[in-house]
């Protein structure tokens, strides 16, 4: 089985295989759809951003990126159907 490369400095990995989709841990997912932990969290609870896609008890919890990004790109056609009208 092939190790994967750690960039210098990022838990992320350099060059991942095609098929595995990265794990995004809470801060990672706030980066990316750029609103605070805080936010998310009230998103969650209000169900209004898809619960994590892996659990392993009460404080582990991970996305999938693929989730993450499939609801970036829902949320931005929804955004640009409201700004149209």
């Amino acid at each position: 089985m092939a190790r994967l490369k750690l960039a210098k400095g990022e838990g992320a990995p350099a060059l991942a295989p095609a098929d595995l989709d990265y794990l995004m841990r809470l801060r990672e997912v706030s980066e990316a759809v750029q609103i605070s932990t805080r936010t998310l969290y009230k998103m969650l609870a209000a169900r209004t951003f898809p619960a994590a896609d892996l659990r392993c008890g009460s404080r582990i919890t991970r996305w999938r990126r693929s989730t993450v990004r499939a609801w970036m790109d829902a949320n931005a056609r929804s955004k640009a159907i409201t700004s149209a009208a």
